[in-house]
């Protein structure tokens, strides 16, 4: 795919958890149009279901800058790390 006006087409953020309320929140803070997925643990019923939700491209550009500041050191460098390969990958156009 190519990039296109700042689009980060490979970018993506995924948060995973057992608490749909915390991902029902997170997708509300976000504006997230999509689905909250779950994956039924219909072979382990003693295991809480996982829920999940995934942001692309440029959602989850915008969600890396919105949460850096609050991230410790490790993932605040991970962050910085994507954003910049990224950048590296599919650099913005000039207006």
């Amino acid at each position: 795919m190519k990039a296109k006006d700042g689009w980060r087409p490979n970018l993506r953020v995924s948060l995973q958890m057992t608490d749909i309320d915390i991902l029902e929140r997170a997708a509300e803070y976000t504006n997230y149009k999509g689905t909250i997925c779950c994956d039924g643990r219909k072979n382990r019923p003693k295991e809480k279901p996982v829920y999940a939700v995934q942001w692309g491209a440029q959602q989850a550009e915008t969600l890396m800058l919105r949460v850096l500041p609050f991230m410790g050191d490790r993932r605040k460098a991970k962050i910085e790390e994507c954003l910049a390969q990224e950048l590296s990958h599919h650099p913005r156009k000039e207006n």
